[in-house]
């Protein structure tokens, strides 16, 4: 098998960000979130499949309600009942049929199983983003949580620009924002790579100023004050 050849970048940023990534989420992240509590890999699991397309504000209400059931009493509910929790979430006709199927095949598995990522891979719906996060936020293992945030950040910060149309796609990205994981604290760094970049390192009009990434950011050294 052909070694996958991560992107390359200046390595002498990696420590300093983590820490700036960490220091971020310990001072301003979300820790409330209620899916970031558990270390269950199916609430956390669902929690991902309830966050496609919609807001954290709007899924915590919904997530509270699901999370009080059972893999197998998810599995037996009315469909019809399944959709009107989920309908304030938009595409729940979708969302129901999607949760359904996921129940349906971790009605009997342990813990063992979630840490297959192959089998999980088999579930339709379930890809590369929820398996890293499953595996990050319920076993505490070294996956990047590579959505299209952390995607933005790695541009900006390190000049890391994929080479493919749909980068979450791209195996040497993902090969790529697995060295930057802090090997230590795998949640807080994914935690607080989500929340900076949702909250400073926004698509548009970036606040970088108050960006604890700013001194050695490529992006704020080319752009500086200018372009905020």
């Amino acid at each position: 098998m052909n070694e996958i050849v991560p992107y390359s970048f200046n390595f002498d940023k990696i420590i300093p960000f983590r820490k700036s990534i960490i220091n971020y989420y310990r001072k301003y992240g979300r820790k409330s979130l209620p899916w970031r509590e558990t270390s269950d890999p199916w609430n956390i699991l669902l929690s991902e499949y309830l966050l496609r397309k919609t807001t954290a504000k709007q899924v915590i209400p919904i997530y509270l309600e699901l999370s009080k059931y059972s893999i197998s009493e998810i599995n037996s509910l009315p469909i019809f009942t399944l959709k009107s929790i989920l309908k304030p979430l938009g595409i729940q006709e979708e969302r129901s049929r999607l949760i359904r199927i996921l129940s349906n095949h971790l009605i009997d598995k342990n813990q063992s199983f979630y840490r297959n990522i192959n089998e999980l891979r088999k579930i339709p719906g379930t890809g590369q983003y929820s398996i890293a996060a499953v595996q990050c936020f319920a076993f505490n293992l070294v996956y990047p949580a590579l959505d299209r945030n952390m995607i933005r950040l790695l541009e900006r910060v390190f000049s890391i620009f994929s080479s493919r149309k749909r980068p979450h796609t791209d195996k040497m990205l993902w090969e790529t924002a697995k060295l930057l994981v802090d090997p230590k604290r795998p949640k807080e760094y994914n935690w607080g790579v989500l929340d900076l970049s949702a909250d400073l390192c926004r698509p548009r009009n970036p606040n970088c100023l108050n960006c604890f990434c700013k001194k050695f950011c490529d992006y704020f050294c080319t752009n500086g004050i200018n372009d905020i």
